[in-house]
């Protein structure tokens, strides 16, 4: 009877501390966490099993019962660990109680929590369609398919049935860990994460705003060999293709602009140039009268002492060609200036025998053709001596 007794106790107390163990990998640095009993063997695979006494469902219930905040310190620390220990690894044990704890709370399977919720995200079926996923297996803890519940039910745990039941519990009042449970298994699916790698998400699964599903780091050291560290991704390659095409753009836009301007430069000296010709004198044709100068006082003085000049030696009877312009007149002034502007070989031929510039007759004109000559004394004038130089 004594024994019976002993034998007896002793499977109560085996029952106690696994029912007060979760799941994790032998030799992991969370076995104090995730273990009741500091007395057992952290490196016994036997010494863990995850049961619906150590499973709590309310959001409250994580920081003030002892369970939820054994639970809360086990995850985290499941989640951020990279043990792995043959077929067994930290990761696999996360996702698993996780699955638990969601199976429990919202379905009752394998059995009912301690304190068991009526969902109404049950009630309208937004979370209904994921029973068949989470519980396919019966939650066996001997199985190491870490992701089997992904595939499992014909694929019915996909985004599109994960998200109505997130939304669901976001709205809750004391279910929004739930949520988060949610979003960790469906990110356990997306990324099909390695054993000794962890999950990528957003925050922890123990907090009131919904977590997010991040995109995986890469570890450099992680690379097979001859993976080169300068190999891009597909983010770095993607922006550099941006970055060339708007340079590409740019410099085209650039080129244009300076066209343009170029144009509008060779435009403006061409209007510029022919402005000036259009007011200045052609150097082969002659000048009109509009070209000439208007006479200077100088001139107009000089024109008038020429016509003096004149009326004084014809009194006297000298013969001169007279004046071909009156005094002051426009032409007058004009008359050398413009014949100045002229080549040589382009002036027009004297029709007189008066010196261009000077009015002085043929004998008055300095020797440069020989003996002076006296001038003719005209018909009408035969009565009249000619003046001499001498007289």
């Amino acid at each position: 009877m004594a024994r019976l007794s002993s034998a007896l106790l002793l499977v109560l107390s085996t029952l106690t501390v696994l029912s007060l163990a979760l799941e994790f990998t032998p030799g992991s640095s969370c076995a104090s966490l995730c273990l009741d009993n500091g007395e057992t063997d952290a490196f016994d695979a036997a010494a863990s099993s995850t049961n619906s006494s150590d499973i709590t469902c309310l959001d409250a219930s994580f920081g003030t019962d002892a369970k939820g905040k054994k639970y809360k310190s086990c995850l985290e620390c499941l989640a951020k660990s990279d043990k792995v220990e043959g077929s067994e690894s930290d990761i696999h044990w996360y996702l698993y109680n996780v699955r638990y704890a969601t199976s429990t709370c919202l379905f009752g399977l394998p059995s009912p929590a301690s304190t068991q919720m009526n969902s109404p995200c049950i009630l309208d079926n937004a979370c209904k369609n994921l029973k068949g996923p989470l519980t396919e297996d019966n939650l066996n803890a001997s199985r190491t398919d870490t992701y089997g519940y992904c595939d499992a039910a014909s694929g019915a745990f996909k985004e599109k049935a994960v998200w109505p039941c997130v939304k669901c519990l976001q709205a809750t009042s004391d279910q929004k860990y739930l949520s988060n449970f949610m979003i960790a298994l469906l990110a356990g699916c997306q990324q099909k994460t390695e054993p000794g790698k962890t999950l990528s998400l957003s925050g922890t699964i123990f907090q009131s705003t919904r977590i997010n599903i991040t995109e995986p780091t890469e570890n450099i050291l992680d690379r097979p060999e001859g993976a080169g560290s300068n190999s891009l991704t597909t983010g770095a390659i993607v922006g550099i293709a941006i970055g060339a095409a708007l340079f590409v753009l740019g410099g085209i836009a650039l080129f244009f602009m300076h066209r343009r301007r170029k144009r509008q430069i060779e435009k403006n000296e061409k209007a510029d140039y022919h402005a000036s010709q259009a007011n200045s004198p052609d150097p082969i044709l002659p000048p009109t009268e509009a070209s000439c100068p208007p006479p200077s006082a100088p001139t107009a003085s000089r024109a008038t002492a020429d016509s003096t000049t004149w009326k004084s030696w014809t009194r006297k009877g000298v013969r001169a060609d007279p004046p071909s312009t009156p005094p002051g007149h426009p032409r007058a002034a004009c008359r050398t200036t413009c014949r100045r502007l002229l080549p040589r070989n382009r002036r027009a031929p004297q029709s007189s025998g008066v010196h261009p510039s000077t009015m002085r007759p043929r004998h008055l004109r300095p020797q440069l053709e020989g003996t002076i000559h006296p001038p003719r004394q005209s018909p009408s004038r035969s009565r009249h001596t000619a003046l001499t130089p001498g007289r």
